[in-house]
């Protein structure tokens, strides 16, 4: 940004500084004006009040008149700002409203006698804190303003009306510090806007990366999923078909698993992360009707549990994975009739997952060699207690997760 103005040196970005910034600087500007108005009017009164002589004095008749006349700049203002075109023009037009309360105070200060200069002159210092910090017009614009007022005040009382050297310079001392006090006050309060502004672009920015990085993890890990899953079964069938050995029904069960598998990779990218009942409910919705289709009754016995708040994105479609492999071993070679799913909450806030099956059973240590070693690997991955036991007509797989975060 440029060191003085502050402006932004790529165009696009300052415009949209200025519109983000648009709210707050038309809603602040209403704001000041009508308490500047206010201050006005109250001085006046005040005057009024504690000076009788000073307000009987004859110069000093059209000092309302004058007042009056300088808040038509602020009275315009407040109606303009409610139209479309003042966006554009807003920090020039706020920072004319101090303007023309500074001219309004000098005009009327030339018009009572120097004694007198002491009831407006504090006012028109109060203007330049005012321009700088209240009315919401940009820093450069109320150094313009305030630098005018300053030279005016000079030429005005130096030469047209001229007041005594010392009691200028004595202005002239408070005038130019209420510049430099409120002058760097506004510089600096509008830099750390701009500079939080650039950082909350970064940080869109960032978030964005962040997003678009998780989203290509997220395709990545489910083309990683359909390749082990879908691939596999898909494999498994071009196998089957090849060797001749397998029969009709079994390379129709294979390629069904490989179509659910397909279907809970999709359903996986939508599903929220620790709700394990959710997760059971759309594998029901999923293969309930092979279930059926298989003469295999499924007894459903699941609580609902709060969300785990350890198992994430990745975990959850690890334990889709496993959930449904051992659902998969059933369908196709247990011979099973029944097939009960319960869901338990632990002690320890986790959850007990059990799939029991009343099928033919097998031998665990020789099923490891043949094709459970994922299921194992997997439950390690999430930090799972995989128990496997069967004997013929009962076969139980218990998943056990703790409700603790993983470290």
């Amino acid at each position: 940004m440029h060191w003085l103005t502050l402006r932004f040196l790529d165009s696009g970005l300052e415009r949209v500084f200025a519109e983000s910034l648009l709210p707050r600087v038309l809603r602040q500007g209403q704001i000041a004006v009508w308490m500047g108005m206010l201050v006005y009017v109250t001085h006046g009164l005040l005057l009024d009040w504690q000076s009788p002589a000073l307000a009987s004095a004859q110069p000093f008749g059209g000092l309302w008149g004058m007042r009056w006349t300088a808040m038509l700049v602020p009275a315009l203002v407040l109606v303009a700002c409610r139209t479309r075109w003042f966006a554009p023009y807003c920090h020039l037009g706020l920072s004319s409203v101090g303007f023309a309360a500074g001219w309004g105070l000098i005009v009327m200060q030339t018009q009572v006698a120097e004694q007198h200069a002491v009831a407006f002159y504090p006012l028109i210092v109060e203007v330049a804190f005012y321009t700088y910090n209240f009315v919401g017009a940009r820093f450069i614009y109320a150094l313009g303003v305030d630098l005018a007022l300053l030279a005016v005040y000079n030429v005005v009382f130096g030469f047209l009306f001229p007041y005594p050297a010392r009691e200028l310079l004595g202005h002239d001392f408070f005038l130019i510090s209420a510049n430099l006090i409120g002058g760097t006050a506004g510089y600096l309060a509008e830099r750390q806007r701009r500079q939080l502004f650039l950082q909350s672009q970064e940080l869109a920015r960032a978030q964005v990366r962040i997003r678009e990085s998780e989203a290509a993890q997220a395709r990545t890990r489910i083309l990683r999923d359909m390749h082990d899953g879908v691939g596999s079964h898909i494999s498994t069938a071009i196998r089957q078909l090849e060797s001749g050995r397998a029969s009709h029904g079994e390379v129709l069960l294979t390629l069904r698993d490989s179509l659910d598998q397909l279907k809970l990779s999709i359903d996986a990218m939508n599903l929220l992360p620790g709700d394990i009942t959710a997760l059971l409910a759309n594998l029901r919705y999923r293969l309930e009707p092979r279930f059926k289709t298989s003469d295999i009754e499924l007894q459903w016995d699941v609580d609902l549990l709060p969300t785990l708040a350890r198992l994430d994105d990745k975990a959850m479609r690890h334990l889709q994975f496993m959930v449904f492999e051992a659902l998969s071993n059933v369908l196709q070679h247990a011979r099973a009739s029944v097939l009960r799913i319960e869901l338990r909450a632990t002690p320890r806030g986790g959850a007990r997952l059990l799939l029991i099956d009343n099928g033919c059973g097998f031998e665990p240590e020789r099923a490891r060699r043949r094709g459970l070693s994922s299921l194992r690997e997997r439950a390690a991955a999430i930090d799972a207690s995989l128990v496997i036991a069967s004997v013929p007509g009962n076969t139980a797989v218990e998943i056990v997760l703790d409700g603790s975060v993983a470290g």
